[in-house]
């Protein structure tokens, strides 16, 4: 079972016979660049994932959804080790596995544009 974006978009692009060479072509990227993501060594944007998604017949939402919990986890991790410093808190795996919810109205990077269409 994939249990990271990357894996789960090295499992569709198999599924459905892809080369990353080939795929990557039809996709108008480098076939590096979606071998980095892949290996989870880059974050793809959601209009990416929208026709990745068309070409592999993955699930947009499964795959988004991986995406903002990489986005999550980085940001929690980056506030702990800004925070860490100042006194004892939660480890990033504890903070990690048990996320509260958001109360700032930050996107953490996210590019939302392609949700105005």
């Amino acid at each position: 079972m994939p249990n990271s974006l990357g894996d789960f978009m090295r499992a569709a692009r198999k599924t459905r016979g892809f080369s990353i060479n080939v795929l990557a072509d039809r996709l108008n990227v480098a076939g590096n660049t979606l071998g980095a993501y892949e290996r989870g060594e880059r974050l793809p944007e959601p209009d990416f994932l929208a026709m990745f998604a068309t070409y592999t017949g993955a699930s947009f939402a499964t795959l988004l959804w991986e995406r903002l919990k990489q986005i999550d986890s980085d940001a929690i991790s980056d506030a702990l080790a800004i925070l860490s410093p100042l006194g004892p808190g939660p480890s990033a795996r504890q903070a990690i596995a048990s996320p509260k919810p958001m109360t700032s109205r930050s996107t953490h990077g996210l590019s939302w544009h392609w949700m105005k269409k």
